[in-house]
């Protein structure tokens, strides 16, 4: 088994860090990975972020060969702090995650070997909402779809669905392309940013039918509370799409460029090619997403997922008590 870091991005999330860091106990208590260092950069959390993940390290800092915090002392955003884990990563195999998600049971470590043929190995998630995990058939569809319509090297260009949190990325292909001048245009979306990047090179997509991460969106999220910069970032990196494309792809991507920039959702759609190749598609390939979702759906419990987050939440509960 190769060495692994876990990393993990922070800002303001005193609330569920502690549930993350358990889900990570987890994992190496269970899998016993031979070499597993952890990364943690907090972008100038205002809360008990930094905090909670001191104490809690006190306590588990042995479980992992080497630890690594990146606290800033002004917030720089998602890109840099992502950089910057990227840089400072010394293992094989990296997983860049939220403090406010958790890790399924799944075996991440075997799942991340996969990396011989694939850039992006990724699971389909099930979703926190509070502490309610849900299994949402018309997400996983859509990333169902993104996965068997698109070549490899396509997915990012059109419409598509990918969910970040459950993605692993090839950490030797990220160190290859962070010295891009697109990572000082973009400031928060750091996902789309890199999995365009890599797109651009030799690509490969991996899609596992099972949920790694369990994705919670949370009301202090940065693509909530600074959307005006999420835009930005959105038409920065599609102003580097339209440049480094052919011909006749600039066509699709300017038009979804324009696209993006409406406001009413019945029109944004009506006039969006890159939808209606989606959409097309899609019917296609029905046959083939219902076998998808059936399979995802048989052989994944969410019961015992649900058994798996509440002994999660009850670990950082005690700990948390045992800390105030």
């Amino acid at each position: 088994m190769k060495s692994f870091t876990f990393s993990i991005l922070v800002f303001n999330h005193e609330e569920w860090i502690l549930e993350h860091l358990e889900s990570i106990k987890y994992l190496v208590l269970k899998y016993k990975p031979p070499i597993v260092d952890l990364l943690i950069s907090d972008d100038k959390s205002i809360d008990r972020s930094r905090k909670l993940v001191d104490c809690w390290l006190v306590s588990n800092g042995h479980l992992f060969r080497n630890i690594e915090k990146i606290y800033n002392e002004v917030n720089v955003g998602t890109v840099i702090c992502t950089k910057n884990i990227i840089k400072k990563c010394e293992t094989d195999l990296l997983k860049i995650t939220a403090g406010d998600d958790v890790y399924s049971f799944e075996n991440i470590f075997h799942y991340s070997n996969m990396f011989c043929r694939s850039s992006i190995v990724s699971g389909l998630p099930y979703y926190l909402k509070d502490s309610n995990l849900t299994n949402e058939t018309f997400s996983n569809v859509l990333h169902i779809t993104s996965s068997l319509i698109y070549r490899d090297y396509n997915r990012f260009d059109m419409l598509h669905a990918t969910n970040a949190p459950n993605i692993l990325y090839n950490v030797g292909q990220l160190r290859e392309i962070i010295d891009s001048s697109l990572f000082d245009r973009v400031k928060l979306v750091e996902d789309l940013l890199i999995q365009v990047l890599l797109s651009s090179r030799k690509f490969s997509f991996t899609q596992l039918y099972i949920p790694l991460v369990y994705y919670r969106r949370t009301s202090g999220s940065s693509y909530l509370i600074k959307g005006s910069q999420f835009d930005f970032d959105q038409r920065a990196i599609m102003d580097f799409q339209i440049y480094k494309s052919s011909c006749f792809k600039k066509l699709f991507l300017r038009n979804k460029y324009f696209c993006f920039g409406i406001k009413n959702k019945s029109v944004k759609y009506l006039v969006n090619i890159p939808f209606y190749i989606f959409l097309i598609k899609s019917i296609l390939k029905f046959p083939k997403i219902i076998k998808k979702l059936s399979y995802f759906n048989k052989y994944n419990d969410i019961s015992i997922h649900k058994r798996h987050y509440s002994l999660i939440a009850k670990a950082a509960n005690i700990y948390e008590n045992s800390i105030d």
